[in-house]
């Protein structure tokens, strides 16, 4: 067979990825149904990888968000007053409890039921009750904001929502490297 030039041909030993097994490899079942293994991945994979929480949709308006979870961890992706989409750690700062369950809309912000501790839908802290009783909130404004997660830039041109719980993650489906959101930041 003459291949044209820049065509490398390949022979039945091998293909793109190398020389395929002798047989199919099969996964163990019990990888299906296994909490130890179920355990396994909530601590080695799932923070690691890329997860498409929501579509755009719906999140849509400003003060709609969506809640997304996947064992232990919960990511709240809220359309701020501004427009912009970010993805945030769905726990209060100070004791860590969820701060909005499922999906809405209409949020005004973001608001603890424990203590009351209060941020925009930007992230930053409004207002905290009973200050006197928390002594001096020491640090920096931003150790205070909520945690923003790692997205993609292009997640919103794909009219779904990406994240990872990782900084270290490779780009989800061949898009532009990580970012995280801080601030004033927008989804491209």
């Amino acid at each position: 067979m003459n291949a044209p030039a820049g065509n490398p041909t390949r022979t039945r030993d091998g293909d793109a990825i190398g020389t395929p097994p002798a047989r199919p490899t099969l996964v163990p079942a019990e990888r299906y149904y296994s909490p130890a293994f179920a355990q396994l991945e909530v601590e080695r994979m799932w923070p690691k990888v890329w997860q498409l929480a929501c579509m755009v949709d719906h999140v849509a308006e400003p003060g709609d968000y969506f809640e997304y979870r996947c064992g232990p961890y919960g990511v709240l992706i809220v359309r701020g007053d501004d427009g912009v989409l970010r993805a945030f750690q769905n726990a209060c700062r100070h004791r860590g409890n969820s701060l909005c369950v499922g999906s809405g809309t209409g949020l005004r912000e973001l608001k603890c039921g424990y203590h009351g501790w209060t941020w925009d839908l930007a992230g930053a802290l409004k207002r905290v009750p009973d200050r006197k009783g928390f002594g001096a909130l020491a640090g920096e404004a931003s150790e205070r904001m909520l945690g923003q997660v790692a997205r993609h830039r292009n997640s919103q041109k794909l009219e779904s929502k990406y994240f990872t719980l990782s900084s270290s993650s490779a780009p989800a489906c061949g898009a532009e490297q990580p970012t995280v959101e801080c601030g004033e930041s927008s989804i491209s």
